[in-house]
């Protein structure tokens, strides 16, 4: 398989002002890195009307934290695939802090982010007031304390809503 890598991602990332009307941004699996993480959370803002977003599996780690504020301030994202990035606590956090501003948000993939079980308890209470969002994937991490409880509220709350990775 043939990567853009992290210089490729950021040639795309400063590009992005050519293609204001873009709606999907596939960049799965191509080295994005922190680097090129951070150079996409700069320049996210000139595709206002991007619905979905695809950043998995790019060894994202600290420069999670950047793309997630970024991506807060893009109403219209749909989809947010971040799966098999090493987020941990702290990027589960920033994503957190920020889904409140993706109001129409309905898929969510943070399935294999190293986030822990404090970060799965953040982000599941942070999803109390997404009425769109209807497909979650968890993955590890994702049973402990509180955590139960916060699965079975949102459950109740949207009772549709498909949320797979979980495990008692």
């Amino acid at each position: 398989m043939v990567t853009i890598g992290t210089d490729g991602v950021i040639a795309i990332a400063e590009g992005l002002h050519h293609v204001p009307g873009l709606s999907v941004l596939n960049l799965c699996n191509n080295g994005m890195r922190d680097e090129g993480a951070r150079a996409l959370a700069r320049n996210l803002y000139r595709v206002p009307r991007l619905s979905e977003l695809d950043v998995s599996s790019n060894k994202i780690q600290d420069g999670f934290t950047a793309l997630m504020e970024s991506v807060g301030n893009l109403r219209h994202i749909l989809v947010l695939d971040v799966k098999d990035n090493c987020i941990g606590a702290a990027g589960a956090e920033a994503l957190a802090e920020n889904l409140h501003r993706i109001k129409h948000l309905a898929k969510l993939d943070v399935e294999y982010t190293n986030m822990g079980a404090v970060g799965v308890l953040a982000v599941l209470r942070s999803l109390r007031n997404m009425s769109n969002l209807c497909k979650v994937r968890l993955g590890e991490g994702s049973s402990g304390e509180g955590i139960h409880d916060a699965r079975a509220a949102l459950l109740t709350r949207f009772p549709d809503m498909i949320l797979t990775g979980y495990r008692e």
